[in-house]
Protein backbone atom coordinates (compact mmCIF):
# COMPACT_ATOMS: atom_id res chain seq x y z
CA UNK A 1 0.00 0.00 0.00
CA UNK A 2 2.80 2.51 0.93
CA UNK A 3 4.13 1.90 -3.45
CA UNK A 4 0.90 4.23 -4.04
CA UNK A 5 0.94 7.32 -5.16
CA UNK A 6 -0.11 10.32 -2.69
CA UNK A 7 -3.39 11.14 -4.07
CA UNK A 8 -4.20 7.27 -3.97
CA UNK A 9 -2.81 6.00 -0.73
CA UNK A 10 -4.81 9.11 0.96
CA UNK A 11 -8.05 8.14 -0.43
CA UNK A 12 -7.11 4.92 0.52
CA UNK A 13 -6.80 5.73 4.01
CA UNK A 14 -8.57 9.00 4.57
CA UNK A 15 -11.99 8.50 3.83
CA UNK A 16 -14.15 11.91 4.67
CA UNK A 17 -11.13 13.83 5.36
CA UNK A 18 -9.14 13.26 2.41
CA UNK A 19 -9.71 17.56 0.90
CA UNK A 20 -8.35 18.30 4.50
CA UNK A 21 -5.59 16.15 4.38
CA UNK A 22 -4.52 16.85 0.98
CA UNK A 23 -4.50 20.28 1.86
CA UNK A 24 -2.54 19.92 5.05
CA UNK A 25 0.32 17.75 2.97
CA UNK A 26 0.53 20.40 0.39
CA UNK A 27 0.68 22.87 2.55
CA UNK A 28 3.49 21.22 4.98
CA UNK A 29 5.59 20.02 1.67
CA UNK A 30 5.16 23.44 -0.32
CA UNK A 31 6.28 25.79 1.91
CA UNK A 32 9.41 23.62 2.80
CA UNK A 33 10.41 23.48 -1.16
CA UNK A 34 9.19 27.10 -1.79
CA UNK A 35 11.71 28.22 0.49
CA UNK A 36 14.70 26.01 -1.03
CA UNK A 37 13.44 26.64 -4.40
CA UNK A 38 13.60 30.47 -4.19
CA UNK A 39 17.07 30.48 -2.75
CA UNK A 40 17.92 28.43 -5.78
CA UNK A 41 16.08 31.63 -7.86
CA UNK A 42 13.00 29.38 -8.85
CA UNK A 43 9.34 29.19 -8.68
CA UNK A 44 7.52 26.32 -7.77
CA UNK A 45 3.96 24.69 -9.51
CA UNK A 46 2.63 21.85 -6.99
CA UNK A 47 0.05 19.36 -7.95
CA UNK A 48 -2.27 20.68 -5.32
CA UNK A 49 -2.30 23.87 -6.90
CA UNK A 50 -5.80 24.67 -8.38
CA UNK A 51 -3.30 26.71 -11.93
CA UNK A 52 -1.41 23.51 -12.17
CA UNK A 53 -1.57 22.46 -15.48
CA UNK A 54 -4.85 20.77 -16.88
CA UNK A 55 -3.04 18.54 -19.62
CA UNK A 56 -0.10 17.70 -16.90
CA UNK A 57 -3.17 16.63 -14.06
CA UNK A 58 -4.39 14.25 -16.67
CA UNK A 59 -1.35 12.07 -16.49
CA UNK A 60 -1.45 8.53 -14.52
CA UNK A 61 1.38 9.78 -12.60
CA UNK A 62 1.80 13.94 -12.80
CA UNK A 63 4.81 15.62 -10.99
CA UNK A 64 4.28 16.45 -8.02
CA UNK A 65 6.44 19.68 -8.32
CA UNK A 66 7.86 21.53 -11.28
CA UNK A 67 10.52 23.76 -10.76
CA UNK A 68 10.45 27.16 -12.75
CA UNK A 69 13.49 29.14 -14.10
CA UNK A 70 11.44 32.47 -15.23
CA UNK A 71 8.08 33.27 -13.95
CA UNK A 72 5.90 30.61 -12.64
CA UNK A 73 2.65 33.08 -14.52
CA UNK A 74 4.22 32.98 -17.61
CA UNK A 75 4.79 29.15 -17.36
CA UNK A 76 1.49 28.60 -16.24
CA UNK A 77 0.10 30.94 -19.31
CA UNK A 78 2.77 29.22 -22.31
CA UNK A 79 1.39 25.69 -20.95
CA UNK A 80 -2.41 26.82 -21.20
CA UNK A 81 -2.27 27.69 -25.00
CA UNK A 82 -2.18 25.01 -27.64
CA UNK A 83 1.41 23.34 -27.65
CA UNK A 84 3.45 20.99 -29.56
CA UNK A 85 6.64 19.50 -28.64
CA UNK A 86 9.64 19.05 -30.70
CA UNK A 87 12.40 16.74 -30.36
CA UNK A 88 14.97 14.31 -32.04
CA UNK A 89 18.16 13.52 -32.48
CA UNK A 90 21.11 15.43 -30.43
CA UNK A 91 23.50 14.27 -33.59
CA UNK A 92 20.88 15.70 -36.17
CA UNK A 93 22.08 16.69 -40.06
CA UNK A 94 21.92 20.12 -41.78
CA UNK A 95 18.94 19.12 -43.01
CA UNK A 96 17.59 18.25 -40.10
CA UNK A 97 18.43 21.25 -38.19
CA UNK A 98 16.75 23.36 -40.75
CA UNK A 99 13.53 21.40 -40.72
CA UNK A 100 13.71 21.91 -36.92
CA UNK A 101 13.99 25.81 -36.71
CA UNK A 102 11.60 25.85 -39.86
CA UNK A 103 9.15 23.72 -38.21
CA UNK A 104 9.19 25.52 -35.38
CA UNK A 105 9.47 28.88 -36.46
CA UNK A 106 5.95 28.66 -38.72
CA UNK A 107 4.41 26.96 -35.49
CA UNK A 108 4.82 30.21 -33.07
CA UNK A 109 4.30 31.92 -35.63
CA UNK A 110 0.85 30.38 -35.83
CA UNK A 111 0.99 31.15 -31.79
CA UNK A 112 1.46 27.48 -30.60
CA UNK A 113 3.65 27.23 -27.62
CA UNK A 114 7.12 25.07 -28.46
CA UNK A 115 7.91 22.39 -26.18
CA UNK A 116 11.71 20.64 -25.83
CA UNK A 117 14.16 19.52 -24.24
CA UNK A 118 17.54 21.89 -24.82
CA UNK A 119 19.87 18.97 -25.43
CA UNK A 120 22.34 19.55 -28.78
CA UNK A 121 20.39 18.92 -32.21
CA UNK A 122 16.58 19.13 -32.73
CA UNK A 123 15.48 20.07 -29.90
CA UNK A 124 17.90 23.13 -29.19
CA UNK A 125 17.01 23.97 -32.83
CA UNK A 126 13.80 24.04 -32.55
CA UNK A 127 14.27 26.35 -29.46
CA UNK A 128 16.64 28.61 -32.26
CA UNK A 129 13.35 28.60 -34.75
CA UNK A 130 11.01 29.67 -32.02
CA UNK A 131 12.83 32.66 -30.45
CA UNK A 132 13.92 33.96 -33.87
CA UNK A 133 9.83 33.91 -34.39
CA UNK A 134 9.13 35.38 -31.32
CA UNK A 135 7.42 32.83 -30.50
CA UNK A 136 6.86 31.07 -27.00
CA UNK A 137 8.94 27.73 -25.91
CA UNK A 138 9.59 25.79 -23.28
CA UNK A 139 12.25 23.75 -21.89
CA UNK A 140 11.90 21.10 -20.19
CA UNK A 141 15.33 19.88 -18.68
CA UNK A 142 16.04 16.39 -16.75
CA UNK A 143 18.35 17.65 -14.15
CA UNK A 144 16.30 20.76 -12.67
CA UNK A 145 15.80 23.95 -13.38
CA UNK A 146 18.58 25.81 -12.53
CA UNK A 147 20.87 23.75 -14.63
CA UNK A 148 21.32 24.02 -17.75
CA UNK A 149 21.95 21.00 -19.80
CA UNK A 150 24.24 20.48 -21.53
CA UNK A 151 26.48 23.30 -20.28
CA UNK A 152 27.27 24.84 -23.57
CA UNK A 153 23.65 25.49 -23.98
CA UNK A 154 23.72 28.09 -21.52
CA UNK A 155 22.64 31.40 -23.93
CA UNK A 156 20.10 29.34 -25.02
CA UNK A 157 18.72 29.12 -21.80
CA UNK A 158 19.41 32.79 -20.62
CA UNK A 159 17.05 33.59 -24.02
CA UNK A 160 14.45 30.98 -22.81
CA UNK A 161 13.98 32.27 -19.56
CA UNK A 162 13.53 35.78 -20.25
CA UNK A 163 10.46 34.90 -22.75
CA UNK A 164 9.87 31.57 -22.09
CA UNK A 165 9.85 29.24 -19.08
CA UNK A 166 12.72 26.53 -18.29
CA UNK A 167 10.88 23.71 -16.36
CA UNK A 168 11.92 20.44 -14.32
CA UNK A 169 10.64 17.64 -11.93
CA UNK A 170 13.74 18.27 -9.93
Amino acid sequence: MLALPDDELIAALAGRRRPGIERELCRLDVGALRARASVAGLGLICRCDPAYPAQLRSLDAPPAVLHVSGSPERALALLERDSVAIVGARRASGYGLDVARSLARGLATAGLTVISGMALGIDSAAHAGTLAAHGATVAVLPGGADRPYPASRRPLYRRIVATGAILSEL
